[in-house]
């Protein structure tokens, strides 16, 4: 089915109103088959509140390339590219690796966050949508497991949905917040020995954009 026009979708809707749209199955059908990502990109921007608390501890935010700290952006941001990955056209799940990654200095530690790797599943619970994540990431050069980590942040989410013209692809773009969970503090805690931020504190907007081709 092509759309004539983008749709843009807002919180836990927007997993069905994809599925009537054509962009995966209806409730009820089999599991959508994933489509292989085309290219992507993903960014976070810091809210003003994260970046209080980073002036605070004196913490620096740097990209550890080919990521990117944008330029004449209110707050830092660092935007990465995803060079593999596969996804459900309904949003359900996605996987996908991320080059490059992100990096905090302060006086006393320097820690960084490269090549992550994983999966994201979301589900629809009681009107409202849960994303679970899970992969890995090379932290320090050592690759450790990260999660599951859950939240309910897709519930403020916006989904744009950008049908290609016949014989182009498809263009989505994700945006949610980011809110400290038990699992982000804990590990902010095991690489600076202390924690700044308490749970459901808003660290961060995430924005994820990617290309692929519908399924025919």
């Amino acid at each position: 089915m092509f759309l004539s026009r983008r749709a843009v979708l807002s919180g836990a809707a927007a997993a069905p109103i994809l599925a009537l749209l054509g962009h995966g199955p209806a409730h009820g059908a089999e599991k959508a088959a994933l489509v292989r990502i085309i290219d992507g990109w993903g960014q976070a921007r810091l809210t003003p509140e994260a970046v209080k608390v980073l002036a605070e501890i004196q913490g620096t935010v740097y990209a550890v390339e080919p990521a990117r700290l944008l330029s004449g952006t209110k707050t830092p941001t660092v935007r990465t590219e995803v060079r593999a990955g596969k996804l459900t056209p309904n949003l359900t799940e996605i996987m996908g690796t991320i080059v490059g990654g992100v990096g905090l200095r302060t006086p006393k530690r320097d820690n960084r966050v490269q090549r992550l790797s994983g999966s994201v599943l979301v589900a629809r619970r009681k009107g409202h949508a849960d994303l679970t994540a899970k992969g890995t990431a090379v932290v320090n050069g050592e690759t450790v497991e990260l999660g599951p980590l859950t939240t309910t942040a897709l519930d403020e989410s916006q989904v744009t949905v950008e049908p290609g013209k016949p014989g182009k692809p498809t263009t989505v773009r994700v945006e949610v917040p980011v809110y400290a969970t038990e699992e982000m503090i804990e590990l902010f805690t095991l690489y600076f020995g202390t924690s700044v931020v308490h749970k459901g504190f808003k660290v961060a907007h995430a924005t994820a954009e990617c290309r692929y081709w519908p399924p025919k």
